[in-house]
């Protein structure tokens, strides 16, 4: 068990470390007012830029942490009453997308801007959580639907809130890609941590 999750531990590290840098580096390259710590490319942004990186990577990990063990222990709360607890995620479901869209358009949006400019990010997220979910359902079964929509959009959100101070959708995406990636990865590992260990046969001659 222990094995498993230094496993899923390590991999995710290196997925988020690795879709980080290329998530900057192509939005660099598309958009170039795009700017991590300076104009001009240095050790010092590097530095600053893979340290950002580590810290999204690591963010993803503390969330799946909390959402695993969190779970044991709603259900322990709740005393094993499952229909409850999928009543509780999927009010949050639909309380994080309203949210995610009204508080965005409430704090962000000017004379002239239309609300339909603040439903991207919300839709852009849901479509993501519905992919990773039937994903996920052909892996397992059904039972996983409603966990795999609340870890992939209310969790990811959560994780999400450091760059929603901004209204830049360039500083958001790259902090959501790598997220979104990370807990896609975590997400499907989930069955695999949790299954049963194969077991050893010994040979006595």
């Amino acid at each position: 068990m222990i094995k498993r999750i230094f496993y899923l531990c390590w991999t995710t590290t290196l997925i988020g470390v690795l879709t980080g840098i290329a998530t900057w580096a192509v939005l660099r390259y598309l958009d170039p007012g795009f700017i991590f710590i300076d104009d001009e490319l240095s050790g010092y942004e590097l530095s600053s830029l893979m340290l950002g990186i580590f810290s999204i990577a690591f963010t993803s990990i503390i969330g799946f942490i909390a959402f695993v063990f969190g779970r044991y222990y709603i259900l322990g709360i709740l005393k094993n009453r499952m229909n409850v607890w999928i009543g509780i995620q999927i009010f949050f479901i639909l309380l994080t997308l309203f949210d995610l869209f009204f508080i965005r358009f409430k704090k962000f949006a000017g004379e002239g801007d239309h609300a339909f400019g603040y439903l991207g990010l919300p839709l852009l997220i849901l479509a993501v959580g519905v992919i990773i979910t039937i994903w996920k359902v052909k892996l397992t079964n059904k039972n996983a639907i409603v966990p795999t929509m609340f870890f992939m959009i209310v969790i990811t959100v959560l994780e999400l809130l450091p760059s929603l101070s901004v209204n830049r959708m360039e500083y958001i995406l790259y902090m959501l890609i790598p997220l979104v990636v990370c807990n896609s990865w975590q997400i499907l590992s989930l069955h695999k941590l949790t299954g049963p260990q194969k077991k050893t046969t010994t040979v006595v001659s």
